[in-house]
């Protein structure tokens, strides 16, 4: 075998056999680049990968509006904590989500919504609170804004998705 590649590479031909070796790695970088073929091992994606960073970055992008409008639902007028205190929660809360999105098996099963629902309120609760949100209409508060966020990211997951089939 290499005394073939040698003979190619030494005859008149190297020129055009090296151009052609060059042209077809080219074609495969553009069909790659362009979702036409996709490579796929067990370590290794090569194409198609776009679709899978868009998903993330909609869910991502989904979770940050959600978990952030929740802050005009719980403003009360009694309440004295400060804007600050109520984002820092939501921030935790977010981050918590992420990880949900990093590990990329959201799904809607009704363990797993329970699952997520038990520590998103065990998270909340890891902060001094005052009692108007220990109550258990705020927990049900809670629980059903779990399970909506949960949806949407499934959801979201599904739409664009759809593409990469």
């Amino acid at each position: 075998m290499w005394d073939a590649i040698n003979g190619i590479l030494t005859s008149g031909n190297a020129t055009a056999v090296l151009l052609f070796l060059g042209l077809v790695i080219l074609a495969a970088i553009v069909l790659v680049k362009t979702n036409v073929i996709a490579v796929k091992t067990k370590h290794l994606r090569i194409g198609r990968l776009e679709n899978e960073r868009e998903i993330i970055r909609r869910q991502v992008e989904t979770a940050h509006s959600f978990v952030m409008s929740i802050e005009g639902k719980i403003r009360t007028d009694n309440t004295n904590y400060d804007g600050y205190f109520t984002k820092y929660i939501l921030e935790r809360v977010y981050d918590k989500v992420i990880e949900w999105i990093m590990f990329n098996h959201i799904s809607n099963s009704p363990m797993y919504i329970q699952d997520k629902q038990d520590t998103l309120c065990n998270l909340v609760y890891t902060f001094e609170i005052k009692d108007e949100f220990k109550t258990p209409e705020f927990k049900e508060r809670m629980n059903n804004w779990t399970a909506e966020l949960i949806a949407r990211l499934v959801q979201t997951r599904e739409l664009y998705g759809k593409k990469e089939e």
